[in-house]
């Protein structure tokens, strides 16, 4: 249940520095604390201080020290009565003050929790005449920058192609191919159930593992997400966490703890009706396509037509179906976004779940959450803004007025052009010759200088001259001298 913080609610922050609680300490010297737990951007965490140098006798910390930061809210706070705080759309109509007991604000919330844990990255100093004077920002990140992880290297796995006649390949897990490119940096893989089904028969590696891991994440419809040593990945919309445990939802409601939200329910653009991906097939020696429809093609994701193919081919088909798989899973990621700004809580996280309430029809829904961002301000408060993907409307909810969508029927192959076979290098018979004509005929085309001697098939036009004249031609055709 969503609380409302209300008035008299004191924002609450705990830094521990090394494992040493430094809050007391830095209290009067705290500015601002920006917390950014995101999924995005290779999936490093991020966390900003701001704190006031006016004296220069910060202790700087150095780089790679720990760092950990929870947020909350202290206190009970009053016994305030909710009066008129809801809204007509919101579908419960205003409040009467005579009843105010049976719907009094609440304060219990989620107390402090841990919003981030990570190491030092940089540390920055600056003064302004106007802008606060000497001032010390202090920026941290749940990767580790110092560790081999961000070295590039050059790796293959597999051969990327079927072994034999029967069509079957070496297919090699991606939870393999991971741990061996984290190897000796210091950084464990974990995948979700969903990722860890995920197989292919070629991986190629030719930069750091932290970009390998990214690029397949992004492939494989999956998010990447490094933190205190460990690289996780989970599938997009899966709605669990790397260990296969549902995720909590968070509420957002008007009128309770909704500040504010630009949401965007339905998007055009990266909608698609179906996803395609080319491969060789070695043993029929012919290119092949495969085709996946993006489900939930239901009003108001209905209205597109369009396929999205992938432009580079992939080794072989089982390559192919798993690149449609993340395509479908980008396409219906994508297919409605926002932010949505909330009195703090410490409680949203990246890959959680977010229930929009009571702000308007189309608009509420479940989402996920692929960045959250906590922001403490020193005389402001604590607040966090989430950015939100996956659209998923109520039963019931609004209709769009879109109608269901087909995938288009693949178009027709061109006829193949015809087999010729030589009798000896350089010769052809004279049916191959009538085949090879009677091709180039049919379509309109000129023939080449090769096939220029049937004349049972270009016939000649009657007023031609009896004798051949080089380069000249009658209406019928090209004129050739009688046998």
């Amino acid at each position: 249940m969503a609380e409302h913080q209300g008035p008299r609610r004191r924002a609450a922050v705990q830094i521990i520095v090394d494992g040493q609680d430094v809050t007391d300490r830095l209290d009067p010297y705290l500015i601002s604390v920006q917390v950014i737990d995101t999924l995005q951007g290779g999936g490093h965490d991020q966390c900003n201080l701001e704190l006031d140098d006016r004296n220069a006798q910060l202790q700087l910390p150095p780089d790679g020290v720990k760092l950990m930061v929870a947020m909350g809210w202290a206190g009970e706070g009053p016994r305030l009565p909710d009066w008129g705080r809801s809204s007509v759309i919101g579908g419960q109509g205003p409040i009467s003050r005579t009843k105010h007991e049976d719907v009094e604000l609440r304060y219990g919330g989620p107390g402090m929790q841990t919003v981030f844990s990570g190491v030092v990255s940089s540390v920055e100093s600056g003064f302004g005449r106007r802008g606060g004077g000497r001032r010390v920002w202090i920026e941290a990140t749940s990767g580790n920058v110092l560790g081999t992880g961000k070295e590039g290297f050059i790796n293959t796995w597999g051969k990327g192609k079927e072994s034999d006649a029967s069509g079957t390949a070496e297919k090699i897990p991606l939870m393999k191919v991971l741990t061996e490119a984290f190897a000796g940096t210091g950084i464990t893989v974990k995948l979700s159930p969903e990722m860890m089904k995920i197989t292919d028969s070629f991986f190629h590696m030719n930069g750091s593992p932290m970009d390998f891991a990214n690029s397949l994440a992004q492939k494989y419809g999956g998010f990447l997400k490094i933190a205190n040593g460990v690289a996780s990945i989970v599938g997009k919309g899966e709605g669990v966490n790397v260990d296969g445990s549902t995720m909590e939802a968070l509420d957002a409601v008007w009128g309770v703890n909704l500040i504010g939200w630009r949401i965007k329910p339905y998007a055009g653009r990266p909608q698609f009706a179906g996803a395609a991906a080319r491969f060789f097939d070695i043993n029929a020696a012919v290119w092949e396509k495969a085709r996946e429809a993006i489900g939930s093609q239901a009003a108001p994701f209905g209205g597109t037509v369009a396929v999205n193919q992938l432009v580079n081919a992939v080794a072989d088909k089982g390559a192919a179906e798993a690149a449609n798989t993340g395509s479908n899973r980008d396409s219906k990621g994508r297919r409605g976004t926002g932010w949505c700004l909330i009195n703090g809580d410490p409680r949203a996280k990246a890959n959680g779940v977010l229930e929009i309430k009571k702000a308007r029809p189309g608009v509420d829904g479940t989402y996920t959450i692929v960045e959250a961002e906590h922001n403490y301000q020193r005389g402001v408060g604590y607040s966090t803004r989430m950015n939100v993907q996956f659209p998923n409307p109520p039963p019931g909810g609004v209709g769009w007025g879109r109608k269901e969508q087909k995938l288009p029927e693949p178009a027709p192959a061109p006829p193949p052009l015809p087999q010729v076979l030589l009798n000896r290098p350089g010769e052809m018979s004279e049916a191959e010759r009538d085949n090879m004509r009677q091709w180039f005929l049919e379509r309109g085309m000129p023939l080449p200088p090769a096939l220029q001697r049937a004349p049972s098939l270009v016939p000649i036009a009657p007023d031609a001259p009896d004798e051949f004249v080089p380069g000249q031609a009658g209406e019928g055709g090209i004129n050739f001298p009688p046998e």
